[in-house]
């Protein structure tokens, strides 16, 4: 292979990460294989981010550095994609690293098993919590999205490979609105193009769980899981045997989420959200799933009709809580 040849871009987008940025370029100009690229995309950021890019890419010429207005990080994403010259993608946060031989076992396992997308498994820095995907080896489009909907593989998109033909324009079309959880959205529509995909178990990418992001400090109101939901439905309608048959899985799915975030913390709420509230108690379609809810919080063991019947009291009782604490940070 040419040594100017490149077969993997990696897409970094960059927002203030200063103190991040140089060890993230880093753990990737050091990788045991070598035929790619670095694409950063300064993502308007304010801090002394560009400068150190800068100072980086002027020393390694595989790196590319372009910027652009503060648009988010789908939309650097999308600028990493378009620029792109190799047939494979990889995302790394500005915040995180890979592991030294994480670009040589991703692209060779791709390879081996003749797949368009291979996915691996993270650690968390300083915490050294390990997320892998339950379901290993190869895997249809079908059982792609059983697991994910289950939860047997992660929905990230980084820590993982891709084929470039995986994305399209409507990959980084996403609800402007949905500023957490891009990278779901973004593994639903990945999904609809997926023939074939692997899973290993190698921990390659290293998660920095002590920045201080959006994401891990932010509380999101439920209408805020309604819009993110109705953006899953709407990838899913471009395949209507797909959105029929995970439809209701995803709506019970939601329902619980929104029941989880009423019981665990207090938050505003308006009379249509009470509405909803107690449409969903007494939703037969979603009653085995709102059961099992329930008794995981150790609610009395008795027929579901007494659950509802518990349970609209119990959100009476909690709107007229004396000293309610109301979260000042949630997103809508």
């Amino acid at each position: 292979m040419n040594k100017n040849e490149v077969t993997i871009s990696v897409i970094v987008p960059i927002y203030n990460a200063e103190n991040y940025v140089e060890s993230c370029i880093d753990s990737i100009i050091n990788q045991t294989y070598k035929y790619f690229e670095i694409i950063l995309i300064n993502d308007g950021s304010t801090d002394g981010s560009v400068l150190i890019c800068n100072k980086i890419a002027q020393k390694e010429k595989r790196i590319k550095l372009f910027s652009q207005t503060n648009r988010g990080v789908v939309a650097a994403r999308k600028k990493g994609w378009e620029n792109a010259k190799g047939n494979w993608i990889v995302f790394v946060d500005a915040d995180d690293k890979i592991k030294e031989n994480a670009l040589e076992i991703l692209y060779n396992s791709a390879l081996e098993n003749s797949v368009e997308m291979v996915k691996a498994g993270l650690i968390t820095e300083p915490s050294k919590i390990m997320f892998t995907n339950k379901l290993m080896g190869k895997y249809t489009r079908e059982m792609y999205f059983d697991a994910i909907i289950n939860g047997d593989i992660k929905a990230f998109i980084t820590s993982a490979i891709f084929k470039k033909e995986l994305f399209t324009e409507e990959t980084f079309t996403i609800n402007p609105d949905i500023k957490i959880g891009e990278d779901v959205l973004m593994c639903y529509d990945i999904g609809l193009k997926l023939n074939l995909g692997f899973s290993i178990p190698n921990l390659l990418y290293v998660y920095n769980d002590n920045y201080q992001s959006a994401s891990k400090y932010f509380l999101r109101h439920p209408s805020y899981y309604e819009k993110f939901y109705k953006s899953i439905f709407e990838i899913l309608t471009k395949n209507q045997m797909l959105f029929t048959k995970y439809k209701l899985p995803l709506q019970c799915q939601l329902n619980e989420t929104l029941l989880e975030v009423f019981f665990r913390y207090d938050l505003p709420y308006d009379n249509q959200y009470r509405k909803h509230l107690l449409y969903i108690i007494g939703d037969n379609n979603c009653e085995k799933k709102v059961s099992k809810f329930i008794l995981r919080y150790n609610f009395l063991c008795c027929s579901f009709k007494m659950y509802t019947r518990i349970l609209k009291h119990l959100y009476f009782l909690f709107t007229k809580r004396k000293n309610r604490i109301v979260y000042s940070e949630v997103i809508y």
